[in-house]
């Protein structure tokens, strides 16, 4: 079956070639728009530089290959080789800014996927409208099948999205809570949020906040919360790196 142009001509484009090309033009497409989003959204002065050069590299790639296809441009003439440490670099990227998915507790379990939302997808404030467990768990988290309520920020008409999502079990999101979506505007039924970022809307916050435990206190208890099978390896491994970040 044919597939469209990742250029958006809408041509269809066969097997073969021309079909390796358009693979590669949909990697690039998708990782030159991760890259900026992630230095507009989520600015890291030690990688940022890295993500431009990658962006201002990428694109002559991209639109090279969009010639293969239109016909444009020589497939002999293609630098294959600036194509293959692109990629090899691109996918560095993507792997520490998967990694940071994980540890910012982005509902989900595809962290390639989400990282790329919360850079490129479309932000939006929401209501959630009704969650309902599956009976499915990912290492002790519950999948839910979540529905909310979406106010678009271009101002159009609310609507609603419903997905399974694997989410903390720490902080399962209630019916009535408010949160950042962050969906693509293909596919509005592919997003994620911020566990942590689920919060009453409607009411107001605290006016003193309840008193901070010792961290060394907070990882004993994690430690002890290990032991006796509540937390997993990783889960311990992945709170106590917060805590020690936060000293």
């Amino acid at each position: 079956m044919a597939k469209e142009c990742f250029c958006g001509c809408g041509r269809k484009v066969p097997f073969g070639r021309k079909r390796i090309a358009n693979g590669l033009g949909h990697r690039l497409t998708e990782d030159i728009a991760h890259f900026q989003g992630a230095v507009d959204r989520t600015p890291d002065p030690e990688h940022d530089d890295d993500l431009r050069r990658l962006i201002t590299t990428g694109i002559p790639l991209r639109d090279k290959l969009a010639g293969l296809i239109h016909g444009t441009f020589d497939r002999d003439d293609y630098p294959r080789e600036d194509g293959q440490r692109w990629l090899e670099d691109a996918q560095e990227h993507r792997k520490r800014l998967a990694q940071e998915a994980i540890d910012g507790d982005y509902a989900g379990w595809n962290a390639h996927k989400q990282s790329y939302l919360v850079r490129a997808g479309v932000a939006a404030q929401a209501k959630i409208v009704d969650v309902s467990d599956t009976g499915m768990t990912l290492n002790d988290d519950p999948r839910v099948e979540v529905t909310l309520r979406v106010d678009p920020p271009d101002g159009a008409a609310p609507f609603e999205l419903k997905r399974k999502l694997i989410v903390s079990r720490v902080n399962v999101p209630r019916p009535g809570e408010h949160v950042t979506v962050f969906y693509d505007p293909k596919d509005p039924n592919d997003f994620t949020f911020r566990n942590a970022d689920v919060t009453d809307g409607d009411k107001p916050a605290p006016a003193e906040s309840a008193p901070t435990l010792d961290p060394v206190d907070q990882i004993a208890k994690l430690a002890d919360l290990r032991d006796k099978g509540a937390l997993s390896d990783d889960e311990f491994a992945q709170a106590k790196q917060r805590l020690l970040a936060g000293l």
